[in-house]
């Protein structure tokens, strides 16, 4: 938030709104076709109000992180004047990905955070100094154990960008380094990453992985059970299934979309998809495409559509676009294409 409001203002008063103005949810499904010149299938189905309370905690989760990062600098002295600390989740995704050894990986992605403060100035020339920290890309991610159900190795990765109002090696000044390292990438001196990963712990139950981010319960009501079912077998998957099992190479993602505008108008998605493959080149002009957990892969060249009789190792051209689709050993599911320009340096004589 960008004014010094109170928290506990707001949070009533979302909640009144909320009452007063029942929203809407509209889920996508969707899944890789395995075809590249069609590459996605989708079903659509209303929730109404259902995911309302899910989307009032995305919300609630960027008012306490707000309001614990600005407790947290006001305890900074040589902080003179707070001017912005604005924490974005409204596009909140998770991704949950199947490794070996019975553990599953989730990353949360879409967070962002913008603060601003003021400093006293150094000299004439600089009577005060501004600084603003944005965090964007934050990506908090976890490793859940099948055998013991834990939570482990929990880490929050982002990209910093600092900018000060008055140049000169300020960053060096205590006060401001203070500020800065608060926001810091680093776990021995940074403060931020331990917050989210607190808050975010409390906006959905992420000690389950069958809870999928909150939406399993919603999708299991018995006012849009039949619906999902139907998006599920015309889409020909088991989303209780998949994430109950979720093998090598499969991945599970769950997207939810706040109406940001007040109109309650609000977008969730849950994709299925198999990991793509990555495609690499050796000499002589081969090609290789490999993907975990993956039994077959098909393999594609863009000759005005994507063809799967045009990849012959040997006979491409030069910045000829090459894809691979894979199908995953245990579900079936395919992934999205995975692509490769070729070139003479990696195609040798044979591309030419």
């Amino acid at each position: 938030m960008k004014q010094a409001y109170k928290l506990a203002f707001w949070t009533i008063a979302g909640l009144t709104f909320q009452q007063a103005h029942a929203g809407t949810t509209t889920l996508n499904l969707t899944k890789p076709t395995g075809n590249p010149n069609s590459p996605q299938k989708l079903r659509t189905v209303s929730l109404g109000s259902l995911a309302d309370n899910l989307f009032s905690d995305m919300r609630q989760l960027e008012l306490e992180t707000e309001a614990d990062i600005r407790r947290d600098i006001s305890r900074m002295s040589a902080v003179k004047a707070i001017y912005a600390i604005d924490v974005d989740a409204k596009n909140i995704s998770a991704t949950f990905s199947g490794t070996d050894n019975y553990k599953v990986r989730l990353t949360v992605g879409n967070l962002g955070l913008y603060t601003k403060v003021k400093f006293d100035g150094v000299n004439v020339l600089c009577p005060s100094v501004n600084v603003a920290v944005r965090l964007e890309n934050l990506r908090p991610t976890a490793t859940y154990n099948y055998y013991t159900g834990a939570l482990e190795d929990i880490d929050v990765y982002y990209n910093r960008d600092v900018d000060v109002s008055c140049s000169g090696g300020l960053l060096s000044i205590p006060g401001i380094s203070h500020f800065v390292n608060y926001f810091a990438s680093d776990a021995a001196t940074g403060v931020v990453d331990d917050l989210i990963k607190a808050n975010l712990q409390q906006f959905a139950p992420l000690e389950q992985p069958g809870a999928l981010f909150g939406m399993q319960e919603i999708l299991s009501d018995s006012r849009v059970r039949g619906n999902v079912d139907a998006a599920e077998r015309y889409l020909d998957i088991d989303i209780d299934n998949i994430i109950g099992n979720l093998v090598t190479g499969m991945n599970l993602t769950v997207s939810l979309k706040r109406d940001a505008n007040g109109y309650g108008k609000h977008q969730a998605h849950i994709g299925v998809y198999q990991t793509a493959p990555t495609i690499t080149a050796a000499w002589g002009g081969q090609f290789n495409a490999s993907a975990p957990g993956a039994n077959r892969i098909s393999k594609y060249a863009l000759s005005g559509t994507w063809r799967t009789s045009s990849w012959t190792p040997g006979l491409l051209y030069n910045n000829q676009f090459i894809g691979a689709i894979a199908y995953n050993r245990v579900y079936g599911i395919p992934s999205y294409l995975g692509q490769k320009q070729v070139t003479i340096g990696n195609c040798g004589k044979a591309c030419e």
